[in-house]
């Protein structure tokens, strides 16, 4: 048997990046994988990708973001698939890189907070309570080295990403004893079309 046969897997921010790589790497593994990005077109895209290679997949739009949005795609998860094992909370912004403190406009900083910390705080809201109610269920969210350390010119991303992690550790902690385990990945660098954004890439 494949490492996740039979399971039901989310993936934000799937539609491109590291949350494709993650889904595709899943689908191979046996898993069904739910393909969640605000831009459609590209988790579609990655939906027939799968869908024609024979796997299990579906595409959802979602503004990670709003609650009711969040809230729906937990909804649609249940009732396509019966229940949700596995939340990988990858989608996040990067915001413009290479400000000093005192540069960062303040709707940047709230819209950063908005999509990296509220985002990642509403898709475990609404997973905790679908998992608590089917008593199983694992959540990996997705911070950055950027999230240990400090950096010149990145500090509201790192600041977002820091956020993460504290979610992460409060929640692992509160859900333990009833079974769910929830963790966060830091990955440094990785060359995706948000890296080229940040950095300037065409």
């Amino acid at each position: 048997m494949r490492k996740f046969e039979n399971k039901v897997i989310l993936v934000t921010g799937a539609g491109s990046g590291m949350g494709k790589a993650v889904a595709l790497k899943l689908i191979k593994n046996g898993a069904a994988v739910v393909i969640a990005d605000i831009n459609y077109d590209a988790a579609k895209r990655v939906e027939t990708e799968i869908l024609r290679d024979g796997g299990k997949a579906t595409a959802v739009k979602v503004d990670i973001s709003v609650s009711a949005e969040v809230e729906n795609m937990i909804k649609l998860i249940v009732d396509t698939y019966g229940k949700l094992d596995i939340a990988i909370n990858n989608a996040g912004i990067e915001g413009k890189l290479g400000e000093l403190i005192e540069q960062i406009p303040e709707m940047d900083f709230d819209r950063l907070f908005s999509v990296n910390v509220k985002g990642t705080w509403l898709c475990m809201k609404h997973e905790l309570i679908q998992m608590k109610k089917q008593g199983f269920g694992n959540i990996v969210n997705m911070s950055s080295v950027l999230g240990t350390v400090g950096c010149p010119g990145f500090s509201s991303y790192a600041a977002t990403k820091h956020a993460v992690a504290g979610l992460t550790r409060s929640a692992a902690v509160e859900n333990a004893p009833l079974g769910i385990r929830i963790n966060a990945c830091c990955p440094a660098a990785v060359q995706t079309p948000m890296l080229d954004r940040a950095t300037g890439i065409d």
